[in-house]
């Protein structure tokens, strides 16, 4: 950069501004070689495993609906609910005084709450 002019990278670097992020694209192959130590089927049955148990958890607790399928099969490992007229944010906050964690709200799916 001078007074009359600048010289611009090629893109995409001119797109990229400050530090490239290379803590984190260590991190990243770290986290690579760790999950391949344990193998993607493991932690596929795994997730299975504890999507099965809580949903059947769940299926006991009066007046919870599960919102989506309740097979593992047929749904991933993140589990929406309602649980009776509670308001979501009063679940969230007895959850969250016992030790676990949720987020509460509609997150996008306000038709299906109803």
């Amino acid at each position: 950069v001078s007074m009359h002019s600048s010289t611009y990278a090629p893109a995409p670097h001119k797109f990229e501004a400050g530090t490239p992020p290379i803590a984190q694209a260590v991190g990243l192959g770290a986290a690579v070689d760790y999950l391949t130590s344990i193998g993607m089927e493991k932690i596929a049955a795994h997730e299975k495993a504890i999507t099965e148990y809580a949903v059947r958890r769940l299926m006991e607790v009066p007046d919870l609906r599960i919102i989506g399928p309740t097979t593992a099969e047929e749904r991933g490992s993140a589990i929406s609910f309602t649980l009776g007229d509670i308001h979501p944010h009063d679940v969230g906050q007895v959850l969250d005084e016992q030790g676990i964690a949720v987020r509460v709200g509609h997150h996008c799916a306000r038709p299906v709450c109803l």
